[in-house]
């Protein structure tokens, strides 16, 4: 408000002082390229960690930023983008950053230049000197050792003749040329004619090699057969002489030129009247300002033809006086003892490194060699100079010292560098100790693995059974697990092992070839059970349940052994990593590109470079990956390199997997930090259509895509059709009937085309309404068989449409549901005769409207048909016999019988049972019986039996003798008892005997004895008859002779 008064009344105004500073910069593609919008730079306290902005800009279309009014200080500044891989200005990262000081009015301008990788190489290859372009040739990267090494990244020249390779792995390679047409000759970056000799390039972290170039009318210089590192020999004393060692080259050079350097920077010449000013010479003597300070020498070798390199030697410090080191030597036996405490007696020979005929010192010592992580065995006092180190062990085995990690020394390094193959190390083989002349050994700690045997597997199984053998508190080995070693191909073990106490497991004296190794052993069963229990579970090496996925053991002719060969049986895991500590996404993200999932242990600060590799290639197992693109898993993507599609740009991509570290012993859940999926960076098809769906979509009805014509020329097409957003297993054709899963959603085509040379593109349709419900193809239904009771109907359905379709059954009595009839059979019953039979179908589909199809109605149902067989009369004709009915068997039974006895042909009265007794009114007669059947719904059937007769005579039977009542004395009288008589009804006829002859007109059941019977014995007969039967007489005991 002052200002504008003071402006108001024509003061002049007060001059305002800068406040702040400003920064204005550009964010572009590499050097030279497009520029980026949307890039974030970020401004960070110089005096930070790299955490913490204090200004935030975001790039303009024209990839501008401006910040205004940071507060004066000290600045570094970093941009991040999509796409890209950050870039901290002028450096790598925020450590090696540059740094702007200022003061409030600056305005300064930090310019950033953005990467897809950290490290690339592209060049071009030209036809002539014209700038003709070469397309098609062949570009390789090799590592350098060996000089054969097969290429590890390639890229093929375009129609300008350009290649690029990005994301190259860290390392130090080789470039060759090949032109399929062979207008180029085959040749090395820069035009050598092979390997050695050839400009190496060295892959790192922000290091992006261009010009890499070659011309087809170039001169090729000869490559070297034969060509060394060089390295200093002498002693860095102030005063004595460094030389430089060329080694072995093949041909022998002319001669060496050398420069010297001190501490990086040439060491100068006064002696020089030339431009070139630089110390040169095969040999240098330090002087007093050398101390302390590292010494190098550059050579290149001279031989007209060949291939110039500059070579550098590793460096030596300049010290005034020599010094002793003291290096820590630790022995371990790689046997099944591990981790046992048992001292052995150790023998350590010191040897000269370049004199293998007999030790110059030899210590004696004491040592566990069974504890990896134990006391050293020895401390050796060695004047400068390099050694070679050799154990012996109890006397009996031994073995020379190879560096498991070249630069460490630290033993835990050492212990972990360990795991993997390792060639069968002698004198020549073994690793020089070497001790600089200030006392400083390289390395300071050793460590020396004594193999017994040659071609030896050492391992063991991870699991989690309670008797496990526990490994400081981290992982437990299961004692009694099995080793088998198969040689590749066959089914049959070259050789077992069977664990002991300790756990550990081992092979030995294999004899060279390619093996597999197959692990079993004991886990906890999960769920845990009541009580706990364990199951048997094999495993092949590393960690793979199917063979085909197991890694090769190798055993060259020379022979070997490989450590840390284990399995891992449990099935939790020891921890998550934080993402992108095990494993990282390499290559381009984006469409058309192969990303792979590339070892990356996060091992903590300063790791050394040695070990993370060895451990990357041994010691480091994946499995069970999969690939996500925006949180959804990729159908398929389960190995460790994904072909990026179309449908895959613009969502971010991820990897999870389940990794083992430290020789199998860890199990760890990983992931990867997520990429973009960039564009194709290949030209665009055109045209490309984008498909369409003409019509509204019904279940059922056949929907056809319109493809539209691609270019230019022929293109390799492939379809899917989606629901609402998710493909449909199967539907890749361009006509697609939806069903019933589709009701409600909306469905979408989409279209991939590719072309060689060209982007693969991806066009989809716009989505169509929701599917509507769709309507069955329902027949009508008939009802197969006879109408009558006891008889089975069929429903016949007819063919429902769109198959399949689910179909239910109702059968109706004159038009009413029969109770439980719904089956698509029917047994008809008695309720339906007379009534007419129909059947209900109705049909049900997922996403198609329910629909009911009735049949015509059945004649009425007839009565059934008894099936009646004729019976027949058992049992002997003659009165008081009982007869039996055999019916036989009525069908369909159960089925209600009724009986009527008949007499000469007429009905007997109440004879209407099974069975019957014959009377004395059937004597003479013709007998028969009638059966009748009867059952609900069918109609009654009667058979009669063929007549038997005559029915003679019954027989009459004496069950007990006729017998007399009283005393035997003139004047009493006697009684006759009739017995007991079959049929019981007879009547009794009385005859009295008097000594065996009758007595006349004694006929009564009684008797008064008289005196002509005096001294006789007296009888009676009684003679039973019935009506009907034939009369039987029995005769009693005599009485004793009658007394007066």
């Amino acid at each position: 408000m002052l200002l504008v008064l003071s402006i108001v009344a024509g003061a002049p105004p007060a001059k305002a002082e800068p406040v702040g500073v400003t920064f204005i910069g550009t964010v572009a593609v590499g050097y030279g390229g497009p520029f980026v919008e949307g890039a974030t730079v970020d401004v960070f306290p110089a005096s930070g960690d790299g955490t913490g902005s204090v200004a935030t800009a975001v790039s303009d279309a024209a990839g501008a930023w401006r910040l205004d009014g940071v507060p004066a200080g000290a600045y570094k500044f970093r941009a991040t983008a999509p796409g890209f891989v950050e870039s901290w200005w002028g450096g790598d990262d925020f450590a090696t950053g540059g740094t702007l000081t200022t003061v409030d009015g600056d305005i300064r301008y930090p310019d950033f230049h953005l990467f897809e990788t950290w490290s690339s190489a592209e060049g071009t290859v030209w036809a002539d000197f014209e700038g003709t372009p070469l397309p098609g040739v062949e570009v390789t990267l090799h590592p350098i050792d060996p000089p054969d090494a097969p290429a590890v990244h390639s890229a093929t020249t375009d129609a300008a003749g350009a290649w690029r390779i990005p994301d190259l792995a860290f390392g130090t390679y080789r470039v060759h040329f090949h032109d399929p047409s062979g207008l180029l000759p085959d040749q090395w970056w820069s035009a050598v004619s092979g390997p050695l000799g050839a400009q190496e390039i060295v892959a790192a972290k922000n290091r992006r090699w261009s010009g890499i170039n070659a011309f087809a009318p170039s001169v090729l210089s000869n490559a070297w057969s034969a060509m060394s590192n060089p390295v200093l020999s002498g002693s860095p004393l102030v005063g004595e002489t460094l030389t430089v060692n060329q080694g072995v080259w093949a041909p022998q050079p002319d001669a060496f030129r050398c420069i010297w350097f001190r501490d990086g920077a040439q060491i100068e010449d006064p002696a020089q009247t030339e431009d070139w000013y630089g110390y040169e010479g095969e040999t240098y003597s330090p002087v007093a300002s050398d101390v302390g300070k590292k010494i190098t020498a550059q050579c290149f070798a001279l031989l007209p033809g060949y291939a110039s390199l500059w070579r550098e030697t590793p460096p030596v410090t300049v010290v005034d006086e020599l010094q002793s080191a003291s290096v820590s030597v630790q022995v371990v036996v790689a046997d099944e003892a591990l981790f046992a405490t048992d001292l052995h007696g150790v023998e350590l020979e010191v040897y000269d490194a370049a004199d293998s005929s007999a030790p110059i010192e030899t210590v004696s010592a004491e040592a566990s060699t069974g504890d990896p992580i134990g006391a050293a065995a020895a401390m050796l006092e060695l004047e400068p100079g390099e050694y070679r180190l050799r154990a012996v062990v109890d006397g009996a085995v031994s073995g020379w010292w190879t560096d498991a990690v070249t630069g460490s020394d630290d033993p835990i390094a050492e212990e972990l560098g360990t795991a993997g193959y390792w060639p069968e190390a002698e004198f020549a083989s073994s690793t020089v100790l070497h001790v600089a002349a200030d006392g400083v050994a390289t390395p300071g700690n050793v460590l020396i693995t004594v193999y017994p045997g040659v071609n030896s597997i050492l391992g063991g199984v991870f699991s989690d059974v309670p008797d496990g053998v526990d490994l400081f508190g981290v992982a437990s080995l299961d004692p009694g697990a099995l080793m088998e070693v198969f040689p590749v191909g066959s089914d049959v073990a070259a050789a077992t092992a069977v664990a002991g106490d300790s756990g550990i497991l081992q092979v030995a004296d294999l004899p060279a070839g390619s093996y597999q190794v197959r692990f079993s052993g004991e886990r906890s069963v999960v769920p845990e059970t009541d009580p706990p229990s364990v199951e048997t579970v094999s495993q092949w090496w590393p960690m793979q349940s199917d063979r085909a996925a197991a890694r090769t053991i190798d055993f060259p002719a020379e022979g070997g052994h490989w450590i840390g060969v284990t399995g891992n049986l449990n099935t939790t895991s020891f921890n998550t990593t934080e993402p992108g500590d095990r494993a990282a996404i390499s290559g381009n993200p984006a469409v058309d590109a192969t990303v792979t999932l590339d070892p990356t242990l996060n091992l903590g600060e300063d790791p050394f470079d040695a070990l993370v590799d060895r451990l990357e290639q041994y010691d480091f197992h994946m499995t069970d990956i999969r690939w996500f693109a925006d949180g959804q898993p990729i159908p398929g993507a389960t190995t460790t390199s994904l072909k990026l599609t179309p449908d895959l740009e613009g969502r971010s991509l991820h990897a999870e997997f389940t990794d083992y570290v430290l020789f199998g012993a860890l199990r760890e859940q990983a992931s990867t930090t997520p990429v973009t999926v960039l564009p194709s960076p290949l030209p665009p098809l055109n045209p490309r259509p984008t498909p369409t769906i003409g019509v509204d979509p019904v279940a059922g009805v056949r929907l056809t895509a319109t493809v539209g014509a691609w270019g230019p020329g022929a293109t390799t097409r492939t379809y899917q059709w989606r629901r609402d957003g998710v493909a449909i297993p199967g539907a890749t054709a361009t006509a697609y009937t939806p069903v019933g899963d589709d009701v409600g959603a909306r469905l979408t085509f989409a279209v991939t085309a590719a072309k060689p040379g060209y982007a693969t593109t991806l066009r989809t349709s716009a989505p169509t309404a929701p599917v509507a419900e769709g309507a069955l193809v329902a027949p009508v239904p008939t009802v197969k068989g006879t109408p009558q009771m006891g008889r089975t109907l069929t429903a016949a359905a007819g063919t429902w449409k769109p198959t399949p379709v689910a179909l239910t059954y109702q059968w109706l009595r004159g038009g009413a549901p029969i109770d439980s009839a719904t089956a698509s059979t029917y047994v008809l019953t008695a309720a339906d005769v007379g009534a007419s039979i129909a059947v209900l179908v109705t049909g049900d589909k997922a996403g198609f409207a329910t629909s009911s199809m009735q049949s015509v109605a059945t004649a009425p149902v007839a009565p059934g048909v008894l099936t009646a067989p004729v019976p027949s009369v058992k049992g002997t004709l003659r009165v008081g016999v009982a007869l039996t009915a055999t019916t036989g068997t009525w069908k369909p039974a159960p089925v209600d019988l009724s009986y009527q006895w008949m007499r000469d042909g007429q009905p007997i009265d109440a004879a209407t049972s099974a069975g019957y007794v014959l009377t004395p009114d059937d004597l003479g007669a013709a007998i028969s019986v009638g059966v009748t059947g009867t059952k609900p719904g069918y109609g009654s059937a009667t058979q009669v039996s063929a007549p038997r007769s005559p029915v003679a005579l019954g027989v009459i039977t004496n069950q007990v003798l006729p017998s007399i009542l009283g005393t035997a004395k003139v004047g009493q009288q006697l009684s006759a008892a009739p017995g007991a008589w079959t049929p019981a009804d007879v009547t009794s006829g009385y005859e009295w005997l008097r000594a065996g002859v009758v007595i006349p007109g004694a006929v009564g059941p009684t008797y008064t004895l008289v005196d002509a019977d005096r001294n006789k014995v007296i009888k009676v007969r009684v003679t039973a008859s019935s009506p009907g039967y034939t009369s039987l007489p029995k005769t009693s005991a005599a009485t004793l002779k009658v007394v007066p």
